[in-house]
């Protein structure tokens, strides 16, 4: 199909291989019944399919972005479970990745909201120590026993009590360490991404996938280096964010004679083995992303 590209409207990269994506879908509805907001929500605006019909009317100029479609765009959790049952390939993930950083950039967010974006995605992920801090207020609210209060808390609060409440007493930090295995054991050496949220939430789990690893014969490193996957930056539409913490996560594990690179969180994992495609136009990082991403393992997947 000889489709025009726009370098004017930048929805998406102007590239023919973005465009050609969004014109894959065939409109079959298999998309539907795998979706969660259209099966709660019923509307075909808040699906799959009706997206991408917005993203194509935006695209070929036949409408604004609306508040109304923002809303529409703005409810997909981006999950992808699209992803598995379309017939025609669609790459739903990287469209919705695009529209969202086109969103941002068309400041359709209201202020409040594009201030705490930045603060999350600018300060508060790629910033270890930053995290560490949120770690003692956690602990602080704990030693207070603030949970107490929670019927005064807004109902969208309360989930995130459970979560603070459910944390692990010790941080697991990137700090540079190598835990090595039994010395009778044959050796593999694996690194570990430790992340953002997951060293503080759960902490145990990452600890365990040391043990784990430990005892299939694996020294693990973990290097003091890395950061963010930059997941969160990806699906609130900060790209260039996401490249800067893909930059630094690419040069902290990439010379290390490793076997893999080892992931417990399945969001972490499922954008760093697609770290290539934000930096399809970066001659200097796209081999290395490539070489990165080949080596991303889940530890299920692994072992």
């Amino acid at each position: 199909m000889g489709i025009e590209i726009k370098p004017e409207n930048t929805i998406f990269t102007s590239t023919e291989m973005d465009i050609q994506d969004l014109y894959k879908c065939v409109h079959c509805g298999l998309c539907l019944s795998s979706c969660p907001t259209y099966t709660v929500l019923g509307k075909e605006t808040d699906s799959p399919r009706g997206r991408i019909a917005y993203m194509k009317a935006i695209y070929e100029e036949k409408t604004d972005l609306t508040p109304r479609i923002v809303s529409h765009l703005d409810s997909c959790l981006q999950c992808r479970a699209c992803e598995s049952v379309c017939p025609s390939g669609v790459p739903f993930g990287r469209l919705m990745e695009h529209t969202k950083s086109y969103i941002v950039n068309k400041k359709k967010y209201s202020f409040f909201r594009s201030v705490v974006n930045k603060f999350l995605y600018k300060v508060v992920f790629p910033k270890q120590f930053i995290l560490s801090l949120l770690s003692i207020g956690i602990k602080v609210y704990k030693a207070l026993k603030l949970n107490k209060i929670r019927i005064l808390m807004p109902s969208f609060m309360i989930p995130l009590d459970k979560m603070i409440t459910d944390t692990p007493k010790e941080v697991f930090r990137a700090d540079g360490s190598i835990f090595y295995s039994n010395p009778i054991t044959k050796k593999r050496s694996v690194a570990l991404l430790s992340g953002c949220v997951m060293p503080i939430v759960q902490s145990d789990t990452m600890r365990a996938t040391v043990r784990v690893l430990n005892k299939n014969g694996c020294d693990v490193f973990v290097p003091e280096s890395q950061k963010c996957c930059g997941a969160l930056n990806i699906h609130g539409g900060d790209l260039e964010g996401a490249k800067s913490l893909a930059k630094a996560n690419i040069d902290a594990f990439i010379d290390l004679d490793i076997e893999a690179i080892i992931v417990v969180s399945g969001g972490c994992g499922a954008i760093m083995k697609e770290y290539f495609d934000l930096f399809k136009n970066d001659e200097e990082y796209l081999e290395k992303a490539i070489r990165f991403s080949n080596k991303v393992k889940d530890i299920s997947e692994f072992l």
